[in-house]
């Protein structure tokens, strides 16, 4: 019976697959469908499109907690089912499932450090003693520090975490520190969405993301503190908005200390509550004698005790205020004082932040001052002095001197590694000027001097990264300004990690009308370390803008880009229409090595929707078309998928034809990696048809060329191989060994497809040795059976029956 309502319950507020079971149960019952039902109905409407039908297991464990997977066309189609039929509101769904897999579309930075704490910290004594007695309690510790913007809320969690991790605290195990910007104040990027927080701070910890994509956040929070159990954590997690964003983001350790900051009252469990006001006046001139020196302050008390008062007693006002007051010597704290009162009495401002910012401001040179204004324009959370160097049009030298001052000026926050980051209100104030100094054509300059610049250190960056696919990336002409230098691949990849997600918001919210081919640039020359980073939402987001603004063959490839990472996010039916409008605008437009490219990647999606004689289909004439325009790279590429694809259907005759082209290409070009690959499918051809002799000396082969290139992967995958043909040759112990070996590998590297097939390996083994009531195996088995399952993997059938049989 259904629910007693005429609107149907949708995805709201889903944020995991767990939220999307218990959704998804909701639409069940107001649908009044039995799952036997609507198994029956989703298995008619799919064969009725040709598509692949599900079993009745595979649709019950969509409605079921605890899994780390799901198909998003099954989703859609029992969405479809479950709303009599209503397509256009069952694609609410899959905007459901995308947004779990993306992380919520959020891009988070985390930082391995703490803000470095301020040398000139004073007062704040009596909230540091509350803090660190707090830190006495038993984990987790968690403390809440409010108060007004400037108040120094950051600066108090900098100082708390180094009396807790430095030298004076007397723990002898190295703290980890951590620390995440929640953007809750930042006017123009959503606060940060606790799903990509805890995404980060698991990627940071080195959690590969096939292990926690699309789990609930209690499941994510667990990973995290499991990864960082073994020391001490320091976590802070600054300018928080609500408690909702941090309560799902401190994890339940014994020796772990989670620092908060926000300007609002939260409403959560903390150990402690700290709220900042404004400093007393002895603070205050405690805090101007260490900007400043003590002579001044002392020699006028008067005039510095007006001057705080002019500040509101703010630390970040008085900062400011002490940087004029050092760049004029030789003018009086009295002289200082008076400048203040006059900007007050023009009615300029109130605030004590805002009379700072703009006397601080006033007093820097033009060319400084310029600079603020342009690094106002700059979309992304933090910036290096290439990036600040093309704003301003100067070289790096000279920007990084004044970044340097108008750091010493308060007007920056200095960051690890170089870089910068303005505080939400200057930015404020700084990109009003902006808007009221600088006219239209100049901020136009700079915002395209930056996108050149982006663009170029981005193909620089990728060509180290990934030399081998230079070819399939846009050729981008030198630029004249200052830029890093990228010397090897781990150089590459580490900026790239820092830089990806400034090239993402300069692509997505800076190109558009504007520079539209930079966008386009951006998205496919850094296709491929997205992928490799496992960054599919912030892809999908790249690629969906770079679709939106090319035309032409340009478009063309965008659309393929955007195919391969909408399968990466299982929206294999998607990824079809995408590359089926690739396929027509290269074709349209005669772009062979184009449309080739097109038709291999839709015989891959069409192989994943089960589709097998189609993707042969497609991938013959992707082989076809590679050899006609010469890209044999490519070519050996499509014809080793055709060789899987034939064996997976037994046709081993063309199987075969097609392995030994992979090969014999592979050996021509000098390209070993996929020479190992191509002698790995020719060992699993002759286990096919039952040499297994054969299969164990290509494989072997496969697994020296693996070691000799360090693809670590192809290693795991050869060594599994290689057990599977000496356990039917008969050589149990050995296969055993070899599996074991397998599973260790694939541990360390967090393989989870290869964990299944080392333990499926060592299960077999183990029945063929002990026999069916081996406990031992049975164990093995259903833990492969439990990754295979939640990978969504056709293997698991075959598990299950075999454990079945053994009952």
């Amino acid at each position: 019976m259904g629910l007693d309502s005429d609107q149907p319950p949708g995805p709201l507020d889903v944020r995991s697959y767990d939220d999307l079971a218990t959704a998804l149960r909701r639409l069940r019952a107001w649908s009044g469908l039995s799952i036997r039902r609507t198994h029956e109905q989703v298995d008619r409407l799919r064969r009725q499109a040709g598509r692949a039908a599900p079993g009745f297991e595979t649709v019950r464990r969509c409605f079921e907690a605890g899994r780390t997977r799901m198909d998003t066309e099954l989703i859609v189609d029992i969405a479809q089912i479950l709303l009599r039929g209503d397509r256009s509101q069952a694609l609410a769904w899959r905007r459901a499932c995308e947004l779990i897999e993306s992380g919520a579309g959020s891009v988070v930075r985390i930082d391995r450090e703490l803000p470095v704490a301020a040398a000139d910290f004073v007062g704040r004594r009596a909230e540091l003693r509350q803090i660190m007695a707090a830190a006495e309690n038993p984990g987790p510790v968690v403390i809440v520090i409010t108060g007004m913007p400037g108040t120094g809320k950051t600066a108090l969690a900098a100082q708390t975490g180094r009396l807790l991790t430095g030298p004076e605290s007397g723990d002898p195990s190295p703290a980890r520190r951590m620390a995440v910007n929640l953007r809750g104040y930042d006017t123009d990027n959503p606060p940060a969405d606790p799903a990509a927080v805890l995404d980060g701070l698991l990627r940071e910890v080195g959690v590969k993301p096939h292990r926690f994509a699309g789990q609930a956040a209690s499941a994510r929070l667990t990973l995290f503190a499991d990864a960082v159990r073994d020391r001490p954590l320091v976590l802070l997690l600054d300018n928080a908005r609500s408690a909702d964003q941090v309560a799902p983001l401190v994890p339940d350790l014994p020796h772990c200390v989670v620092l908060i900051t926000s300007r609002h009252t939260l409403d959560l469990d903390a150990t402690a509550r700290v709220r900042l006001d404004p400093l007393t006046t002895p603070e205050s001139l405690d805090l101007l004698r260490a900007q400043v020196g003590a002579g001044p302050v002392d020699g006028a008390p008067e005039a510095a005790a007006k001057i705080t008062e002019l500040a509101g007693r703010n630390p970040l006002a008085l900062r400011l205020i002490a940087g004029r007051i050092r760049d004029h010597p030789g003018i009086t704290l009295a002289d200082h004082r008076d400048w203040l009162l006059d900007d007050r009495a023009r009615g300029r401002l109130e605030d004590g932040v805002e009379l700072a910012l703009r006397s601080s401001y006033q007093q820097f040179p033009e060319a400084t001052a310029r600079l603020l204004r342009l690094l106002a324009l700059h979309p992304g959370r933090d910036l290096d002095r290439y990036a600040a160097a093309a704003l301003a049009d100067q070289s790096d030298s000279a920007v990084a001197t004044q970044l340097d001052a108008l750091a010493a000026g308060s007007m920056l926050e200095p960051l690890p590694g170089d870089r910068f980051q303005l505080h939400d209100l200057v930015r404020a104030f700084a990109a009003e000027e902006a808007q009221r100094t600088e006219p239209p054509p100049v901020r136009e300059a700079a915002i395209g001097r930056l996108l050149d610049y982006y663009r170029f250190a981005a193909a620089e960056a990728m060509d180290a990264y990934s030399p081998q696919n230079r070819d399939r990336r846009p050729r981008i002409a030198p630029i004249d300004r200052p830029g890093p230098a990228f010397p090897d691949r781990e150089t590459a990849r580490s900026w790239l990690d820092t830089e990806y997600a400034n090239l993402v918001d300069v692509a997505v919210k800076l190109t558009g009308d504007r520079l539209p081919g930079h966008g386009v640039d951006l998205s496919t020359t850094l296709f491929a370390y997205l992928d490799d980073a496992a960054h599919h939402g912030v892809a999908l987001r790249l690629h969906e803008h770079a679709a939106s603004v090319a035309d032409g063959v340009q478009r063309g490839r965008v659309l393929v880009n955007l195919g391969a990472t909408a399968a990466e996010l299982g929206r294999f039916q998607d990824s079809v229409g995408y590359y089926e409008q690739a396929l027509a605008i290269h074709r349209e437009h005669g772009d062979r090595a184009g449309e080739g490219r097109a038709y291999g990647n839709l015989g891959i999606a069409s192989a994943q929707l089960g589709r097998h004689l189609d993707a042969i289909d497609h991938l013959e004439r992707a082989v076809s078309i590679h050899r006609e325009v010469g890209n044999r790279t490519n070519e050996a590429i499509a014809s080793g998928n055709l060789c899987q694809l034939y064996q997976l259907i037994g046709r081993y005759d063309e199987a075969r034809t097609f392995g030994q082209r992979h090969l014999k290409i592979a050996r021509e070009i000098d390209h070993r990696l996929a020479e190992g690959v191509a002698l790995g499918n020719l060992g699993d051809l002759d286990r096919s048809e039952g040499r297994h002799a054969s299969a164990l000396d290509l494989h072997e082969q496969a697994l020296l060329i693996a070691r000799e290139t360090g693809t670590r992967g192809q290693e795991v995958a050869a060594t599994n191989e290689i057990a599977t043909d000496l356990r039917l040759l008969g050589r149990f112990d050995e296969a055993s060994k070899a599996h074991t070996d397998a599973l260790a590998l694939a541990t360390a590297q967090d393989n989870l497809i290869h964990q299944a097939k080392a333990r499926e390996g060592l299960g077999r083994c183990l029945l063929a040795v002990d026999g069916p009531g081996s406990a031992a195996a049975r164990s093995e088995l259903t833990a492969a059976l439990r990754i295979f399952t939640d990978l969504g993997v056709p293997a698991a059938a075959d598990i299950a029956d075999l454990l079945a049989s053994l009952d």
